[in-house]
Order: structure tokens, then sequence, then C-alpha cells
């Protein structure tokens, strides 16, 4: 049942929508302007179908508002207009007027029965609306000048009637006058609005001097019946043209007048008018200038009067008729002209003077004359011709030229001249000259007349340009631009036109330096100038002025130009390195000198001022500003010798300009240190010569210095000897201090003695200053008897030889031995390095007393400063070591670097075997300072230095205190089986052993102090044992060398009796075994 329910309610559904879009269209007419509630029409009359009891109803659409213009009964079906239509208003500008609306049908039974009708009501138009203009009036300017057909548009009227047959149908004119004639018609045209657009026809000629204006109504009627109309009241006002020419109120006109009358005299007024208005009716007057100029030189025209007057007296001439042509113009843009004649005629009432009549040269046609300058006296410039019309005397004529001494006037004929040239003429001087001639009759009284006329001077090339000063002095700065302006030249010629015109130009060597401007003169820079260049002080041009005669002339004018300086250079020193002297001790504020430098500018830019280069250098000088160098405090060449710092010249106006220079003042030595002995010296004063010393001998050397400068002569020593106790033994070399055996000591009581020798040194300086010393020399013999001394030269040749074959056995027996011990001992260092290392620390952990007293070298006492050591030492007849060395020892070149070192030897070395001599003794005088001796001595060396088998002494090393070495040593020949007290720590067995330094090395690490050897049992692998040397410096106190012995161990020397060695190390490397 459900199905068949919803079947049929789709079927209804459709058909619904097929009677929907079947529905059919009704349409009703109407007329507008409607009675509310008027009958339309009847729907259920239109509608065609079988059905009763249809109900109507009016649907409604929200987008359409016109529903509600209307209305249907729902039984009957009659539609009603409910309110007052206007067409106008619903359907603005369209023709077919029309609304839809939709009719909803159905049957009263409600049987499903809905039709939908649409309904067309169409708006009938009537003619409820007048033709309408937007303005009330109009004004139209139309000009006479107008071609007849012209039109002339304006704005129409509308009708807002939207029926095209009730539009706007015609347009007419009704004049504001009845019956008066109007020269146009009119046309239009309709448009889509209602509106319309006019087109007034301008049909005749019009003509402002007739009538000026039109007033007019333009009716507007629509195509009702009757129609309806509107109307636009419009005023044409016709504008003028300058078309009607001015009239005099006379064809012609005539006068007569005596011919005495006055000048200015008015003979005549003339009238004319012109019917325009405006300029174009406004009327000028004048005489024609197309007429002869007897008319315009006697008679004149008032412009706006029209009076015609005298300008000439009319008895100067002979005419008696004038027939004048008067021109009336009005002022229009176009001007218009009428011409008239007046007709003078001169009544002949008096005498009349001459006239008058002159032809100038050389065009007679010009109202001058003209004549150049190079024209010769006698020269003709003018033709004069006199008439007069009277007869008798007063008929008769002289002439003459009136204040002109230029010019003559000699006769041509009766009543003819002509003016010629009474002097040189020079246009320069005048450009013209005016020329009266005046004409005298004899009549009584005489009457005259004259005639001026100029004669103008005809310009010749004659004068060459002048400038205006024939030299121009000019000021630049240098570092221009190219271009710049130096001067502008002016030139003037006295000539005219073409030859006056002026050209400028430069000779061909200023084309260098600067260009001209042909025509204005203005003289620019053709270079960059620089005031500190060869050519920097400045040039000379040569100008020309050319003007363009033919032929062609020329002046000239010289341009001086002066480069001013700008401050552009900086100022250089004359030197990049200047050396200054000044003597030590000057007071402070010495002068030192003065630097010099130079500034290429010129004037204030050249001004410099010297300062100290502020890098921070601190020297004992000030500069002043004006460049001198002086002290600000004494200065001491001993403490400084030199000083070197860097100065600066800054220019004054620009200090970003300055140069630097290096300064170097060396300080001048003055004779302001005396002589100081060196040796000998308190502690160390005694020499010992043997015996048998040879005569010549030098037996020790006197050392001195001198703090002074070296090279000059207040260093320069010279020494002298004077023996206290008066002894003609020794002499004295005066220039380097040797001490010289003079004569011979043998066979002399002098053994044993002491000599007291007073040694003098001085320098040489201008100042001298002196110095003295105490030299004991102390007579020894050798071996200790004087026996022995007969024998001596054979014990001094077996003493040698023997000394000379052990040592050559000692030498080969060390080498073997040192090369072995290297051997074994390779393989014990890599064993030994901690405890190396150990003894290292402990090793210089003594303070320098207890090391200074292991090695009981020289010292003096007396002060702290640093002394040059010296070791002072001599060999018993046993070869031990007794005595001291006071020469000066020298590093042997071996030592130096890597290779120095410090030995240490337990026994008298085989090298000392050589110094043993023959008698078993050897002569304490071996030890001599200087260690030249070459005598029975053994000793051997330089001045500076005393070598023992490559084993070298300097002499800061040996020269030491001798107390200090005295109160340390052993006597000889006794067994050293422990250190002293002061040295050592314990009893350690040293049976016949003495230490003794061989060389020192000056590069070794200092010494810091504590325990050298403690009293410790030796570990059984120890073997060797470490002795550095000792220096005051304690720079200089290490050797360098340790052991390879443990620091805490005992040292027995017994076994190194029996093939015990030591090993000495450098750092922690083994370096020799001894």
């Amino acid at each position: 049942m459900d199905r068949i329910s919803r079947t049929l309610c789709v079927i209804f559904a459709l058909c619904l929508e097929l009677t929907m879009t079947c529905a059919e269209t009704i349409e009703f007419r109407m007329l507008e302007e409607n009675i509310p509630g008027i009958y339309v029409g009847n729907i259920q009359e239109k509608y065609n179908t079988n059905r009763d009891q249809l109900r109507f109803s009016l649907l409604k659409d929200d987008n359409s508002p016109n529903e509600d213009l209307f209305a249907v009964d729902e039984i009957s079906g009659n539609l009603t207009a409910v309110q007052s239509i206007d067409s106008e208003s619903l359907c603005e500008f369209v023709i077919d007027c029309r609304v839809t609306l939709q009719i909803a049908i159905q049957t009263e039974r409600q049987d499903g029965f809905f039709d939908v009708v649409y309904c067309d009501v169409v708006i009938d138009d009537i003619n409820d609306n007048a033709p309408t203009y937007f303005q009330d009036s109009y004004t139209l300017p139309i000009t006479e000048a107008v071609l007849t057909g012209a039109s002339f548009t304006f704005e129409g009227a509308r009708d807002i009637d939207t029926s095209a047959a009730y539009s706007i149908k015609s347009y007419s004119l009704e004049p504001k006058v009845p019956g008066d004639a109007l020269p146009f018609s009119v046309r239009f045209t309709t448009k889509l609005d209602g509106g319309s657009t006019v087109k007034l026809i301008v049909n005749e000629i019009l003509d402002r001097e007739i009538r000026d204006s039109y007033e007019f109504y333009v009716i507007a009627k629509d195509g009702g019946s009757p129609p309806k109309q509107g109307s636009l009241f419009v005023t044409v006002t016709i504008t003028d043209t300058n078309d009607q020419y001015p009239e005099f109120d006379q064809t012609s006109y005539s006068v007569r007048v005596k011919e005495e009358v006055a000048k200015d005299v008015v003979i005549l007024t003339l009238n004319a008018t012109d019917k325009d208005i405006g300029a174009n009716g406004i009327v000028r007057y004048r005489l024609s200038p197309n007429q002869h100029t007897d008319h315009l030189k006697y008679f004149t025209m008032g412009e706006l009067t029209g009076q015609l007057s005298i300008k000439e007296r009319l008895n100067s001439t002979d005419k008696k008729y004038f027939k004048l042509i008067v021109d009336a113009i009005d002022q229009g843009d176009s001007p218009l002209m009428t011409q008239t004649f007046v007709e003078v005629t001169v009544l002949d009432t008096s005498n009349s003077p001459p006239r008058i009549k002159q032809t100038l040269l050389p065009n007679p046609q010009e109202s001058y004359a003209s004549i150049s300058e190079y024209a010769n006296v006698g020269a003709v410039v003018a033709y004069i011709a006199v008439e007069d019309q009277d007869s008798g005397r007063n008929g008769d004529v002289d002439c003459v030229i009136e204040s002109n001494d230029m010019f003559n006037l000699p006769k041509y004929d009766n009543k003819e001249y002509k003016v010629t040239v009474a002097k040189s003429l020079d246009r320069e001087i005048a450009i013209s000259h005016d020329v009266t001639v005046i004409c005298m009759d004899k009549g009584v009284p005489p009457l005259s007349s004259e005639a001026t006329f100029t004669v103008q001077i005809a310009e010749e090339n004659d004068n060459a340009p002048t400038f205006r000063q024939q030299r121009y002095f000019v000021n630049m700065d240098e570092n221009n631009e190219l271009g710049d302006r130096i001067i502008i030249v002016s030139a003037f010629d006295l000539d005219s036109g073409i030859n006056k015109i002026i050209e400028y130009s430069l000779d061909k060597k200023a084309a260098e330096y600067a260009f001209v401007d042909p025509d204005t003169g203005e003289i620019m820079a053709n270079k960059i100038f620089d005031k500190e260049s060869k050519d920097g002080q400045g040039f000379s041009l040569t100008v020309y002025a050319k003007d363009k005669g033919e032929p062609a002339l020329t002046g000239t004018a010289s341009v001086l130009v002066t480069i001013h300086d700008v401050n552009d250079e900086k100022p250089v020193f004359d030197q990049g390195l200047f050396r200054f002297w000044i003597d030590e001790n000057q007071p402070a504020d010495s002068s030192v000198g003065r630097l010099t430098s130079k500034d290429n500018d010129m004037g204030s830019h050249a001004v410099t001022r010297y300062a100290m280069k502020p890098d921070g250098t601190m020297v004992p000088f000030v500069i002043i500003e004006d460049g001198t160098i002086k002290t600000d405090r004494e200065l001491d060449r001993e403490e400084r010798s030199q000083y070197t710092f860097d100065v600066m010249a800054i220019d004054v106006e620009d200090e970003t300009l300055f140069d630097t220079a290096t300064v170097t003042v060396f300080i001048s030595d003055e004779n302001d240190n005396g002589p100081m002995f060196e040796y000998p010296r308190r502690g160390n004063d005694t020499v010992r010569v043997l015996y048998h010393t040879t005569p010549g001998t030098v037996v020790c050397r006197v050392l001195a210095q001198d703090k002074d400068d070296p090279s000059l002569d207040n260093a320069r020593l010279r020494y002298s000897l004077q023996t206290v106790n008066s002894t003609s033994f020794f002499t004295i070399d005066a220039s380097n201090g040797n001490i010289i055996l003079k004569a011979p000591l043998e066979n002399t009581d002098t053994i044993d003695k002491t000599f007291l020798l007073t040694i003098h040194v001085s320098d040489s300086g201008d100042v001298k200053h002196t110095a003295s010393a105490t030299l004991r020399a102390v007579i020894v013999a050798d071996n200790g008897t004087l026996p022995a001394i007969v024998g001596k030269e054979n014990k001094n040749f077996i003493i040698a030889a023997a000394v000379g074959a052990a040592t050559v056995l000692i030498s080969c027996g060390i080498i073997v031995t040192i090369c072995i011990i290297r051997n074994l001992d390779s393989r014990r260092r890599r064993n030994n390095k901690g405890h190396q290392k150990a003894l290292s620390e402990n090793m210089y952990s003594r303070n320098n007393e207890e090391v200074d007293n292991i090695y009981p070298l020289p010292m003096d006492g007396d002060n702290g400063e640093k002394k040059r050591k010296g070791v002072s030492f001599s060999l018993d007849g046993q070869g031990h070591i007794e005595g001291h060395v006071d020469c000066q020892i020298t590093q042997n070149s071996e030592d130096q670097g890597n290779r120095s070192f410090d030995q240490m030897l337990l026994e008298p070395p085989p090298q000392y075997q050589q110094l043993v001599p023959p008698s078993g003794k050897l002569d304490d005088c071996h030890s001599d300072m200087s260690g030249e001796s070459n005598g029975d001595s053994g000793k051997g060396g330089s001045d500076d230095d005393l070598q023992i088998n490559n084993l070298s002494f300097t002499r800061d090393e040996a020269h030491r205190s001798k107390d200090r070495w005295n109160n340390s040593r052993i006597p000889s020949g006794t067994e050293l089986r422990s250190f002293p007290t002061r040295y050592s720590h314990g009893n350690n067995s040293l049976p016949r052993q003495k230490i003794v330094p061989f060389s020192f090395n000056k590069s070794t690490p200092a010494y810091n102090g504590n325990s050298l050897i403690n009293n410790l049992s030796p570990p059984p692998s120890a073997s060797s044992y470490m002795m550095p040397t000792f220096y005051e410096d304690e720079s200089r106190s290490s050797s360098g060398f340790h052991s390879s012995i443990d620091s805490n161990s005992n040292l027995n020397l017994n076994n190194l009796r029996s093939g015990g060695k030591i090993t000495l190390n450098r750092g922690n490397m083994p370096d020799c075994v001894v």
C-alpha cells in the first residue's frame, strides 16, 4: 500500500511540474494616471479551463515590488490597480511599459489542482508631460562676419512621456516683437533620454552696423492633441567686425596760406568717422609717407585731432603749391584706411630768403655725405645749389660754411658751390662732421637760409689694436687645475666695424704654459704649475691682439705670471743620518749641534720646527724648535759613548708634513780618569827572579788600565821605574810595562834578597794623571843550594831532557788509558743516570763560600767588586805544585763552545814535567804575568797566555788572591790524606793528592749551594767523582761537569791509585774519564 502511495505522489508531482511549465500568459492593458481601484481585467475569463469554483491569488516576488500596484479578487478573479500608476516613473526611457504578475489558480475543493498564470499588464502612456528646457533664457553671440548657412548648437527641450507619439515633434521660432523678421531658422535632433539638440541656422548676412541683436522664442511642441509645448527665450548679439572704412566728412580739402606763416600754426582740421565700434571705430590721422619729401618737410598732421599744421616756414621754399595725401586709419586688428587730398596754396606776400639745394656725395639718395678718412685735401663731399625767386639784390646770394675749418666751400658756378676737404680726416678723432652752409641775399634787410648736413668719415683700418696695459702682472697659486683662469686681457681698436673686431692669440712658446680664448682674451692654464719645479718662479707670455681689417693690424702685450707658493712640500732633512760630537762632562744645556733641513716651499710655508720623534727613546738631549740639540745633563763617555735617536722636521703651518732622520751623538773623551794598577797590587805584588836569569830577560809585566778612550792619548800609558833600595838591576819598558833584568845577578849576594821597585804610570793626556805601585822582586836560587849554581848549565840540559822524555811517555799512557776508560764507561752510563741526577742536584746545593774553599784560588778581600783572576803555582823537585801563577791566562780556542770543560787531576799531570828545571827545582818566576820569559825558567808563550799541552790559563782566571792561596796550600812533600777542615766534611782519605784547576769555562752555569762531598760510604758500583771549578762571578762558578758517583757516597781515593778513575759528565751525558 505504501508503495502505491509513493508512486501516486511521484506522478502527481510530475503532473504539477508539467502543468506549471505549460502555464499560459494573460495580457491586460490600461492607461497611466488611473484612479486607484480601477478594474484592469478578469483572470477567470482569460483562463481556459473547464473547472469551476476556482480560487485566485497573487504570487509575491521579493525582487519585484510591482505586485504591490495590483490586487486580484480570490473568487471572481478581477484584477484591479491599487494605486495611480505613472508610466514615466515606472518605466523611464522605456517605450513599452509592461508589468508581469504571477497568478496562482487552484480549486476550492482542494482536489490537488494547481496552476500558475503569467499576467502582463501593459501601461499605456498618455500625453501628460509638456516639453521643458533646463533654463529659461539663453544668450548667443554671433559675429557679423558669419557666413550664411552656419549653425550654432545649444541644448533643446526634453519631453519625458515615454510614448513616441507624445515626444517632441517640432521646433519653431517666434520673435519677441510680433512681425519682426528673423534671419534664422531652427533644426533639432532627439535623444534617447527624451531630450533634444537644437541648431540655430543663419539664413541671411548679418550686419552689426544695421542691427546689433535679435530676441525671439524657441518653441518645442510634442505630438499630443492638442500638442503641449515649451519655450526658451533666446537673445542673439551681433559682435562687431572691422568691416567699415573711416569716412572723411569731405571728399577733398583745400586751403590757402601766406608764405610767412609761422611754424606750428594749424591751417586745416580734417574729420573722419568709422561706423564700427571699439578699436575698430577709432580713427588716426597721418600724412601719407608715400609722397614727396617736401610735403613731409613743411607740414605735419595731428594723429588724434586731424589738424594740419606748418612744420617749416613756407618762405624757405620756392614751391607755391602742395597737394598733400592724408590717411585716416582705424585701429582694428586688420586696420582699414581711407585717403583724401589736401591742396595747400602758398601766397607770395614778402621777400623770400634764398633756398639751398644740396647734393651729398657719394650717394645723393642718402641724408648724409660720406668720405674716407684717407681722403686728400680738396676732395669733394657735397654739391650746393642756391635758388632765390627774388630779383635784383634780393636775388643776389652768397654762401659760406659756418664754424667748421675741416671743410671749404669754393664756388663752382653762379649760385653753385662744392664742399671740399680742408684738412686731413681721422675717424678715430671724429666719426662725423656737421657742416652748415649759410646763404644770404643782399636785400634790405638781407635774408638768409642755411642747410646742415652730416659728413660721415668712412672707416679705414689705420689703427692697430691696443692693449689697456702693455704689461700684466699676475700672481697664481701652484697646484692649479687645467683650464684655470690666469687673467683676462683686453685690447681695443679705435677703428670701427670689422676693423675693430679683435682676435687674441699667444706666442708659440707660451703654448707650454697657457692658451687663450680668441674672443674674450681669457688666458687659461695649460699645465699644473709647481712652485718647486725649475720654472716654478714664474713665466712670461706674449699675447697678440689682431683685428680683422684688410690688411690686419696687430698689437702686443706681455703677461708676467708669478707662481704663488702653496704649502704642499714637506721639510726634508739635509741628510738621513746626522753625526755630532760633544765632549763629556759638559754642563747641562750645552749645544751639541744643529739639525738642518730644506722645505722647497717659500715664505711662511717653509718655516720648520724640529722635535724629538715620540718613540719612547730616553736620551739626555732636548731639541730646540730651531733644530739646536742641547744636553739636559752632564754626560760621561765611560758610562755611554754614543746615543742614537730619531728626530722630526715638522712644517709649522701643516704638521702633517714632516720628515724624520736619525741622529747619533758621539761622546768625546776627556782625560777625566787616571790609570789604575792591576798588577802589582795588594796581595799580588811579588815576582821571583832566578838568580841565574840572563840580563835582558823580561821577568814580569806591569799591568795598568785607564778607563778613558783607548784610541786616544788619554788612555795611552807610559811606565817608569824607581828602586827604593837603589839597585840598578832592573829597568822597565815605558811603553808596555815589561820589567827587564838589566844586570846579571850571578856572582852577587842577592839571593833571597827582595828589591822594592816603585812603578809609576801616567797617561798621555793634556792634563796627565799618574799612579804608583810597589813591586817586590825576590831573588831566588834554583833547587835551593848555591853550589849547584856552578854546574847549572849541565844540570839544565839534563833536566830538560828528562822532562821531555817523561812528558812523551806520560802523554802516550794517558791517551791509551782514556780510550780504554771511555770504551768501558759507555756501558756504565746507562746505569748511572739516576745517580748522576741525584749527585747533580746535591752537588749544586753548596754555598759559594764552600766551593771557594775547595779551590783555594786567590781572592782580594779589599772590596766586593769583581777582579781579574789569577792562579799562582810552582813545582817542587818532586813534581808537586807550589807557589802561584801571576800570569794572565787566556782560554784555549779548543776550550770554547761545547769542547771547553774544567779538568781536575789528582796526580801531578805529565804535562808539568816540562816545567821541572834540570836542577830539580822550578824557579818561582816561571809564573810571571807576562809569560814572555824565554830564559832558563822554562816558561813560554805569549804576553797574554800560558799554555801547557793545550791546557791554558787566562789572566782573568789566574789573577787570584795570593794570601788566600798560601793560606790554603799544603806544604811541598806533604801527603794530602784529607781535605782541610774548612773544605771537607769528614776524614776522606786523599793521600799525597793535590787539587789543581787547569782550565776555566766562562759559559758554565752558576753553582747554587749545598754539599759538594758528603761523608757517606759509596755504593759498590761507584767509581768516579766530580769536582767543579769555582769563580767569583757566580755565573761562571761551575764547570758544568759532574761525576757518575752518588752524591751520598764516600770517596776512597786510594782506589784510584790501583786503577780507579773519575768520569766527568756534562749534564746527563759522560764526557771523559780520568
